[in-house]
């Protein structure tokens, strides 16, 4: 009796050591749905990572326009849309930068806006940065506490005979002050 017994064990064994077509199929599409996840998550990393590049690159790229607005290396203009490659060396063909200068309320500032982008012919997902800065106007004459605008023009007009007579406004802060004018 061993012996069948022995012969349908090993039988047994056998068949059930093995895996069905069917165990096959279900683990190999396991794999490839798993596999398409992966390569789609992969994907969206990497164009994640590249728009994050490209938005630090806008961002330097803005910040140092800025400085040379400041610094007076470029004019302090309004400007449309310009090749970035026109103005700063070494750089990647597609950038566009924008500045718009404007007055504010408050006397001598202004307000610059310095717009850095990917051009969207070139780029799918362009990347921008905009800064603002408010800068003293080049333009602007500063007047002293004390001092009128016009007082450093016409200091003082004194004739060889003694009587000068020169008529001028006092402007609110020489009033305040207590200053005259001769």
């Amino acid at each position: 009796m061993k012996s069948r017994r022995g012969t349908a064990d090993r039988l047994r064994r056998r068949a059930s050591a093995g895996f069905t077509l069917l165990e096959v199929i279900l683990a190999m599409t396991i794999l490839m749905l798993s596999l398409a996840a992966v390569s789609q998550l992969v994907l969206t990393a990497h164009a994640n990572a590249r728009l994050a590049r490209d938005r630090g690159t806008a961002q330097m790229l803005c910040d140092g326009l800025a400085a040379e607005l400041i610094a007076g290396s470029l004019p302090l203009e309004s400007t449309s849309e310009t090749p970035l490659e026109d103005v700063v060396d070494g750089v990647d063909p597609g950038w566009l930068y924008a500045v718009d200068v404007s007055a504010l309320d408050l006397e001598g500032l202004l307000r610059v806006e310095v717009v850095v982008r990917q051009d969207e012919t070139v780029i799918a997902r362009p990347a921008e940065a905009r800064l603002v800065q408010w800068l003293i106007d080049p333009d602007y004459q500063f007047v002293q506490p004390g001092e009128s605008a016009a007082s450093g023009e016409s200091s003082s007009s004194s004739s060889g005979s003694g009587s000068s007579s020169s008529e001028s406004e006092a402007t609110p802060s020489e009033e305040d002050a207590g200053g005259a004018q001769p």
